[in-house]
């Protein structure tokens, strides 16, 4: 297994490291519970544009600016952040001359399942048609508006998004798949970024790539492979919405949920 995809080689990166972790949404969050209870990983603070953040304030921790930054020795900036925003991240550490970083978010997965098994090329449909909520029928349904197939498919994905992410957030994901769907179907479709499933060929991350494979009739796609788990919905958390109940919980209107409910049965019977 390559070094990229496991936690052991991210602890040798941070050992005896001041730990910087840049980032206070829930990536940041969820990286800071799962290093703060190893006794040897040193987390000395965080760095954000917020500086009044209130998760910040209740761990007690220091936010630090860039500048201030440089001044550390031995530190190690650790990115927790949406795909999103890592360049824009990026470029200005590097502006700082801040260039003993590590992006930590493709790590994320290994914090809740261990560290991936296998890689192996798998099937589009064979994946698409085991999906156990509705994300991707909503993806789906984004890209056919893209497409021209629909005109509900982006509202629908603003809305499910900005009920994990605010609005903002939600608006430039939404902003950089239709900037990823033209970028691919102008450039063609890298094989070299994986997709993340479980054994059970439960989607962990890379579900974009997934459904535009699906639209594109990209017909194989390379996977890492992690340990089965023992709930998807557990690890999901609050982006799981497996039911037509859920969806009118998150406010869908009756049509907007006739639209996913028939997306996510005819992807179910591939």
């Amino acid at each position: 297994m390559e070094k990229q995809f496991l936690l052991s080689n991210l602890y040798e990166e941070i050992e005896g490291k001041n730990i910087i972790i840049y980032g206070t949404g829930y990536v940041g969050m969820r990286l800071y519970q799962s290093l703060s209870v190893k006794s040897d990983c040193n987390i000395i603070g965080f760095c954000e544009s917020d500086p009044h953040n209130k998760f910040v304030k209740e761990i007690g921790l220091p936010l630090y600016s860039l500048e201030n930054i440089k001044k550390i020795n031995n530190h190690i900036v650790l990115v927790a952040v949406h795909d999103v925003y890592f360049k824009e991240i990026k470029d200005n550490l590097e502006r700082y001359g801040i260039n003993n970083y590590r992006y930590v978010y493709p790590l994320m997965i290994n914090f809740s399942c261990g560290d991936p098994i296998d890689i192996k090329s798998v099937n589009t449909i064979d994946v698409i048609s085991r999906i156990v909520d509705y994300n991707i029928p909503i993806k789906v349904l984004a890209i056919e508006e893209h497409d021209g197939k629909n005109t509900v498919g982006f509202n629908m994905y603003l809305k499910l998004l900005s009920t994990y992410n605010s609005i903002e957030t939600a608006k430039n994901r939404l902003y950089s798949f239709i900037n990823n769907i033209e970028k691919i179907d102008k450039e063609g479709f890298d094989y070299n970024r994986y997709i993340s499933l479980d054994e059970n060929y439960n989607v962990l991350d890379g579900a974009h790539r997934l459904a535009y494979a699906f639209e594109r009739k990209v017909n194989r796609l390379n996977a890492l492979i992690y340990p089965a788990l023992e709930s998807y919905e557990k690890y999901a958390g609050n982006t799981f919405v497996g039911s037509e109940k859920k969806l009118k919980e998150l406010g869908f209107t009756s049509k907007e949920i006739q639209h996913i409910s028939e997306k996510y049965t005819a992807l179910k019977l591939l």
